[in-house]
């Protein structure tokens, strides 16, 4: 019952909250979501290109398309959106989305990327040195994104202080600087989020708390 509670309350909430993009009324549908997606692509909104294009790759609502997804990824990276261009760095690494595989501009993608701040480029261009066996590149990058918060970055230091690529000092350095960003970006999410938005996510809190002690 607390679940179907907690789903009907996210619908509710999607229906009065407004676009993400343009604060008109919200969509209730699938189909009225991607109309306006798209509405906002011929608009250049590069976010939504890049909503868009994950809908692509999951078949939410489009027919499932990589290479349409890639063709959006491409134009968002365009006109400079960063979060798009470590996506379509992924496609060129690995030769999907209908484009052969290209290394150096897999590399050049996830740089882009990284300089702008974004910490998955930044461990993605980390994961790329570590295959490419650069390990001391690797582990700097891997430092960069674990002190802006990112997990997977510190899982990755983790895993190499076990096999002897990174030293103890590093790793406890960078655990403590993750945790300090994380801390201040969850800090800062909870401050922006609307009264109830905060209501649904700490009902859902308090049911994972709940679920945890029935285990």
């Amino acid at each position: 019952m607390q679940i179907q509670q907690y789903a009907l309350s996210i619908q509710e909430l999607s229906a009065r909250r407004p676009c993400s993009f343009c604060r008109q009324p919200g969509a209730t549908t699938t189909e009225q979501l991607t109309k306006q997606l798209y509405r906002h692509i011929q608009k250049g909104d590069p976010r939504a290109m890049e909503t868009l294009a994950g809908r692509y790759l999951r078949g939410w609502g489009v027919p499932e398309s990589d290479r349409a997804a890639f063709l959006l990824l491409e134009k968002a990276t365009a006109v400079g959106h960063t979060s798009s261009a470590r996506m379509v760095g992924q496609n060129y690494e690995q030769g999907t989305g209908g484009v052969a595989k290209d290394i150096l501009k897999a590399k050049e993608l996830y740089t882009l990327g990284a300089k702008a701040g974004n910490s998955l480029a930044r461990r993605q261009l980390g994961e790329f040195e570590f295959r490419q066996e650069n390990y001391p590149m690797a582990v700097e990058h891997f430092k960069i994104a674990a002190a802006a918060g990112d997990d997977g970055s510190l899982g990755h230091l983790e895993v190499g202080h076990r096999h002897g690529l990174v030293s103890q000092a590093d790793l406890s350095e960078a655990t403590t600087a993750c945790k300090a960003a994380k801390e201040i970006m969850e800090s800062g999410a909870r401050k922006r989020i609307d009264p109830e938005t905060r209501k649904v996510f700490d009902d859902q809190e308090r049911m994972q708390l709940v679920g945890s002690k029935c285990i």
